[in-house]
């Protein structure tokens, strides 16, 4: 019983480390101005310069959502679109539709008064912005019972147990990332490659397993022209660094008091 005890309480541990790790990476990524317009402009979706000093925008199709409707956006127009973004998941901004001015129709000329966001896109950011409330909800009790489980590793159990267990628990966790892999390069295909099967299949998991939800939402959406693919998979190799670095510290940690309580009890 003691073992098994201790077996849920290391696993239970490592389990609200990767979370809260994960999740508040997350939110400061999701709440920075700074990181959008930089990454971005990393990603291409800025403005740049061609060889003969003319500028290069990048075409953002499926305007409000019509197939029928491509602009592009100045780089003032697209910091606008990253305020608007954080105003809407983290500030007061209540509706996550976007009227500009000054877009430049391609094959419409500069039009005023632009719906950015089809109404497939605004549903699915209300999905985003309720799921990040629910997380902020989460940090708190996660938390105070992380710190609740990490008393109890440290009177209970010894730190050579605990890194066998945090071990086979992460063996488990990376094997069964790599099935995922596995299982999203097999369903991907030349019209839907692996990136961006493996992103869609995320979202399958993260909103309910609602397929249908998700390929209707914002895939055919400007929105998915300025948050490109890429944009997201910065954000989550960043997010995983995170989590590695946070993992080995506490490896690391407990490798140190496994030596200090031998020599110790010598």
């Amino acid at each position: 019983m003691k073992k098994r005890l201790g077996i849920l309480a290391s696993v239970g541990f490592v389990i609200l480390l990767i979370w809260i790790s994960a999740t508040v990476t997350a939110l400061a990524i999701a709440s920075s101005e700074e990181y959008y317009k930089t990454n971005l402009r990393e990603c291409g979706v800025y403005s740049e310069e061609n060889e003969d000093g003319t500028e290069r925008r990048r075409i953002i199709y499926f305007v409000g959502g019509s197939r029928a409707v491509k602009a592009t956006l100045s780089d003032e127009q697209l910091d606008a679109v990253a305020e608007h973004v954080v105003g809407y998941l983290f500030g007061d901004v209540k509706d996550f539709e976007l009227v500009l001015d000054g877009v430049e129709i391609i094959g419409g000329g500069i039009q005023d008064g632009v719906s950015l966001f089809g109404e497939k896109a605004i549903t699915h950011m209300e999905d985003v912005k309720g799921l990040i409330r629910g997380i902020q909800i989460s940090l708190i009790p996660s938390a105070v019972l992380m710190l609740l489980l990490l008393v109890y590793i440290l009177k209970k159990q010894s730190p050579g147990d605990v890194i066998k267990y945090t071990l086979a628990f992460l063996f488990i966790i990376l094997g069964a990332a790599a099935l995922f892999c596995l299982w999203s390069y097999l369903g991907s295909s030349e019209n839907n490659p692996f990136l961006l099967n493996l992103w869609g299949n995320l979202h399958y998991i993260i909103f309910a397993f609602q397929g249908d939800a998700y390929r209707g939402s914002f895939l055919a959406d400007a929105l998915v022209y300025i948050l490109t693919l890429d944009f997201f998979i910065g954000a989550v190799l960043l997010v995983a660094a995170v989590i590695a670095a946070v993992l080995a510290i506490w490896l690391v940690a407990l490798f140190i008091l496994e030596r200090y309580s031998k020599k110790y009890n010598r």
